[in-house]
Formats: C-alpha cells, structure tokens, sequence
C-alpha cells in the first residue's frame, strides 16, 4: 500500500507506504501451495523470491517529502533492516541469537531464504486500507511470516495518518498460552540522519534533524511504560499474553502536548492531544469484535469511521478448465503475428554493413574456408525470410 506517491514533496503532501503479502506475491504464492499448472510448474523451482526481503508488516514515512522513517535499502536478508519486529527467545538457530525474525531471513547468503523448509510458506495480508477525510487508516497482519514455533495468534500492525505530518503505529501481539516469547523489539531506521535520543514528561523517544527542522517520535505501552532505549525492548506481563506499544512519528510544525494509551483484550483507545488539534483514536483490535469497525477517529468534533465492509477481501480467482489448451489456442491466434515480426526484424537487422563485418570476423576466426561463399549464403538465408506476402 502506498500513499502519497508521485506528486511533488511539499509540507501538506507526505508518503507513506505499507507492505504485508504473500511471499512472491500472491499469485505466485497461490500457484506454487495449490500446486497449479502442475504440467509446467514444478513448486518454487520456476520462480525466483531470492531479491525479496524479510519486510512484513513493514512501512516508511516521509511527511513533507523528507525521509523520516525508512528501509534499510538493498542489502543482506535481515529482519530488522526492513522495520519489522523480532522476537526472542530462539526456538531454532537463528543470525541474530536469542532475537528470532521472519522465516525467510537468510543468515549467510544474499538471497532471500524461501526454498526449504517453512520458509517458502512465508505470508503476511494488508487486512484494512482507507482513506476517510484526510486520515489514512492500514491494518497488516503478519503473523504467518514467523516460525509456528513461537505460538504467534497474531502480529497485526495498525497505522493511522492523522495529519499530513503525524503518523500514529499501534503493534499488537497477542499469544498462545503455551507461547515461549516474553519480549519483542521494534526497529526502525533512517538510511541519511543519526537518530538522537529524546524525552518529555516521562515518555522516551528519538529524532532526527533535518535542514527544515526537528523530526521526533515518541512510544509507549498500553500499561504506561516507556523505554529509554533507541531500540524499545517489552516484556510481556505474566497471565496477560497481549501487548501493544504505540509510536508516533511527527514533523516540526506539530507540537505534541499529551500523548496516552489504555486497552483491553479487544480493544486499544489512545489519546492524542497536539498544537492544533485532540485526537481520540479507537482501534478495535479483537478477530470476533461485536462493532463492524476497524477504527474509529476523534478529532476535535469531527469523527471519522473506517468500517469492516470495506475490509480487503481475499477472493480467489476462478479456475479455468482445461487450461493448457486454452493457452494454446490463444497462442495459435497470436502465433503469425510474431512470425510476421519476426521476419521483419531480420530483414532489417540481418541485412546490414554492420552485421555483414561481424559475420566475416567471426567465419575467419572459426578458420573456415571460401568465407565470401559462407557470407553470401548466409545472407540469402536472410534474404528469403525477409520476403513478407503482400495483403
């Protein structure tokens, strides 16, 4: 999910973007689990995820075209480079002991782990996307993209635009009982600035600064607590296997003054109070919520709704029956087509000084004899294709 993109950077006009999705895409995913095609295709074998990353439930931000939040670019297959979370302890061996992450994370190689094992099941899903006036609102759900060994019920990620520069990111995690975690780690990158530590009031933060001003985030759990840390490491409460933290991310023209969260099993209400406006956000975070909503915005006595349907809705695409024959009668259509193109093209590049000098070179260093006889039979092949009926 994008927004904002390809429109020129000024102040009311950020970026944003969201990614959480099966692995190789989904039709890709689909075709190689359903076993599809199974005449031609033969599993991961035909497709190739190794340039992908360990990324769901990974997001950038850039409110007035500035890179405030972003990727880590590029670069080795590690779960933390792409702001997505870990977990610890380890199950299994992992790159970066005890923190485990995504399933597909590739400790020594460049490419993406996605061949063996349970990583070729790696998936995430963009669950919600709306935009309702003026506030954006994404949901991710990303626990499939872990090892089922750590009991993950679920990893949803919440995201909420409230204003061109503050973002609001709600993480909750919630467990099964036999579930071995007891922390998570949050990561979050700048590839240009050094983040700088930051406090107000009890809340620790980071931020960086840019030639237009100072770019500042702040987190919290919804027990209150905040880590003085760069990097926010929680442990879960003993008989309460559901955390959330929430981050907010603003840029130098917005003032925050108070900053709260509460919730329960199913629900996370967050206060928000800035220069300009209050925010009431309520995220209704529960699978079987008896309210049709995903979340619900305050802003001073405007309310804003983003309701579930509207939710992205995963349908499966109809089969085809008998599709190798299909394919290939449609083929047989657009078969003279490109023979004629093909005919075409060789007329015009075959036939050429260029590829005549070319062609001489190469038949004298293979050693072979009469090469002006070689070349002219050559080109009379040419000459023969080039010949197009005329309609």
């Amino acid at each position: 999910v994008t927004y904002g993109g390809a429109v020129p950077a000024e102040v009311t006009r950020p970026f944003l973007s969201f990614k959480s999705g099966k692995l190789g895409g989904r039709a890709i995913y689909d075709i190689v689990h359903q076993k599809k095609y199974s005449q031609w295709i033969n599993g991961w074998k035909n497709f190739n995820a190794g340039h992908e990353h360990p990324d769901q439930n990974s997001f950038t931000f850039a409110p007035n075209g500035v890179p405030f939040i972003t990727e880590a670019l590029y670069g080795p297959k590690y779960t933390f480079l792409n702001n997505a979370l870990m977990f610890p302890p380890a199950t299994a061996d992992t790159c970066f002991s005890p923190w485990v992450g995504q399933v597909t994370e590739a400790c020594n190689s460049k490419w993406l782990e996605y061949k063996h094992g349970i990583s070729g099941d790696c998936r995430g899903q963009v669950t919600a996307a709306f935009e309702q006036n003026g506030v954006v609102f994404i949901r991710g759900e990303a626990a499939g993209a872990y090892s089922p060994n750590l009991k993950l019920k679920s990893s949803q990620r919440n995201l909420l635009l409230l204003q061109p520069q503050l973002l609001l990111l709600v993480d909750q995690i919630d467990l099964h009982e036999d579930s071995p975690l007891e922390k998570v780690s949050a990561f979050f990158h700048n590839t240009d600035v050094a983040f700088e530590e930051i406090s107000e009031d009890w809340v620790n933060g980071a931020f960086i600064r840019q030639k237009d001003g100072q770019y500042t985030m702040f987190w919290m759990d919804d027990k209150g607590n905040s880590e003085k840390a760069g990097l926010a490491f929680k442990t879960y409460p003993r008989g309460y296997p559901v955390t959330r933290t929430a981050y907010i991310f603003f840029g130098p023209s917005v003032e925050i003054q108070s900053f709260s969260i509460r919730g329960d099993l199913d629900r996370v209400d967050v206060y928000l109070a800035t220069n300009e406006k209050t925010y009431t956000v309520y995220l209704l975070t529960g699978e079987t919520s008896m309210k049709p909503l995903f979340a619900m915005v305050l802003a001073d006595r405007q309310k804003i709704v983003f309701d579930r349907a509207s939710a992205i809705r995963d349908a499966s695409v109809q089969e085809v029956e008998d599709y190798m024959t299909v394919v290939e009668e449609n083929l047989q259509h657009a078969k003279p087509v490109f023979q004629q193109l093909e005919k075409q093209i060789l007329a015009q590049v075959l036939n050429t000084d260029n590829f005549r000098k070319m062609a001489e070179r190469l038949l004298k260093l293979s050693d072979k004899k009469k090469t002006e006889e070689a070349v002219e039979k050559l080109f009379s092949v040419s000459f023969g294709r080039g010949k197009a009926k005329k309609m």
